[in-house]
């Protein structure tokens, strides 16, 4: 297992670094989106806000979007950052 994973984790290494020093950031990002996605903003506004924003990541980013998500998953579990990978797999459920 560590010979399949050791090449991954090199390769990884310089993007899993920058996340690392940015991680306060990026948990603040990420819990911030995942409670807007709790909020109840379109019963309040009479407005589909959420699902405009949400339909608009999909369209613009599509496949990116699955690709950025699997790196976030990748370079956190490496980091053990708990936090920011339960945060990264709530807002993907958020988005599907």
């Amino acid at each position: 297992m560590t010979s399949i994973v050791a090449p991954v984790k090199k390769l990884m290494n310089p993007v899993c670094s920058m996340l690392q020093s940015n991680k306060a950031v990026i948990g603040l990002v990420l819990a911030l989106f995942v409670v807007f996605t709790m909020l109840p903003v379109d019963r309040f506004t009479g407005m589909n806000i959420m699902s405009n924003v949400v339909g608009n990541l999909k369209g613009m980013l599509g496949v990116a979007l699955n690709v950025i998500f699997a790196v976030l998953v990748l370079c956190f579990y490496f980091n053990n950052d708990v936090m920011n990978l339960v945060l990264t797999l709530a807002a993907y459920s958020a988005l599907n």
